[in-house]
């Protein structure tokens, strides 16, 4: 149950800051980035993205990462890495259970019990556009070795109502999509400026009820995290602000993920306590993919200067008026219920001199 002081989630509150979209626009982008139609069902996306299985269904040349999303849309998921020699890659991600953050969620994702939904990322050319590759979104309705599951237009990912591709994934992935001619998008406007994401295994639960990562879990983590980083200077897998937050995360050999790194933006009293209370609780979670603008224009929140040059942001989008971030449901309930300390009173309280005064209650 949420807080008095927060708004009621609603439909149209969350995951919709890139537009809702529409079955035509879906369409549209799916027919761009899959021009030939190889990839209408879940089996003919792994067959053309080069996965492989053994007799269980799970993938033999991918690395697999099971947990509970307990930070962002609360499910189980079941996650899966392939990075191909040509510097293609492709990811894919299988939702269990509610969205409802139950932590057997994430023994349903372990174990690959009642799929729901699949999620798919590819890092590669078009058909037919030439070399550049770009991040493209693909959505199918069923997972777990389901391979004639069918490509669907459009995701409900918090429980109140679908919304379609590519702008769903455009909310936590960064990028915008604003086709001129929905029917049929160029390869500028199809080359949203997405990202594959970070995995913050802090935010994570683990099978079994567990809090922490096993050693097996953390090496498959930094795996991932590493191909999200990137292979070659200069791709766009990811923009610099997500690959700069796994640098700090694993700055050497080991598989410890250091999730007391604090961008070089936030350094120094008081806003790096503020960056560790709140920002990298309730805002990073979708603004790191946002902007890779480090000027304090951009709103990434990579840097102090841009949230406080935004304060008044903060006052009617987050603590006042309209309530609507954090920007996906379960991020929201837990910004407003949480404690020690309370995340809310440590925004509303924060204060630095004449740069930024208390927004008060």
């Amino acid at each position: 149950m949420i807080l008095r002081e927060a708004n009621a989630p609603t439909a149209n509150s969350f995951l919709v800051f890139k537009g809702k979209g529409d079955l035509a626009q879906a369409n549209g982008y799916y027919s761009a980035v899959d021009p030939n139609g190889e990839r209408t069902t879940l089996g003919a996306w792994w067959t053309k993205n080069g996965f492989t299985f053994d007799v269980n269904g799970i993938p033999t040349n991918a690395v697999r990462t099971s947990y509970l999303n307990f930070n962002d849309l609360g499910s189980g998921r079941d996650m899966y890495f392939l990075q191909r020699g040509d510097g293609t890659v492709a990811a894919y991600v299988t939702n269990y259970g509610l969205f409802n953050q139950d932590a057997g969620n994430a023994d349903l994702a372990a174990n690959r019990t009642n799929p729901g939904a699949t999620v798919c990322m590819v890092y590669g050319p078009v058909e037919g556009q030439g070399p550049t590759r770009i991040v493209k979104f693909f959505v199918f309705a069923g997972g777990d070795f389901a391979f004639n599951a069918p490509r669907a237009p459009a995701a409900d990912l918090d429980g109140f109502e679908p919304k379609f591709v590519p702008n769903l994934c455009l909310n936590c992935h960064g990028g915008n999509y604003n086709p001129a001619n929905p029917a049929s998008p160029t390869l500028a406007e199809i080359n949203t400026g997405a990202s594959f994401r970070e995995l913050d295994i802090a935010t994570y639960k683990f099978p079994g009820g567990r809090l922490v990562a096993n050693n097996a879990e953390k090496t498959a983590f930094k795996s991932q995290n590493l191909i999200v980083k990137g292979a070659a200077l200069g791709d766009t897998i990811a923009i610099q602000p997500i690959k700069d937050l796994i640098a700090g995360w694993y700055p050497g050999a080991s598989i410890e993920q250091d999730n007391t790194f604090t961008p070089t933006g936030w350094l120094g009293a008081p806003q790096q306590d503020l960056y560790r209370d709140v920002v990298k609780q309730s805002c990073r979670t979708c603004h790191v993919a946002q902007d890779a603008d480090t000027s304090n224009n951009g709103i990434g929140w990579i840097t102090y200067g841009q949230l406080q040059q935004r304060r008044s942001f903060l006052d009617s989008f987050v603590l006042c008026d309209s309530r609507v971030m954090p920007h996906a449901v379960i991020t929201y309930r837990n910004f407003w219920l949480s404690a020690s300390p309370h995340r809310p009173a440590v925004l509303r309280n924060f204060s630095n001199g004449a740069g930024w005064l208390a927004i008060g209650l």
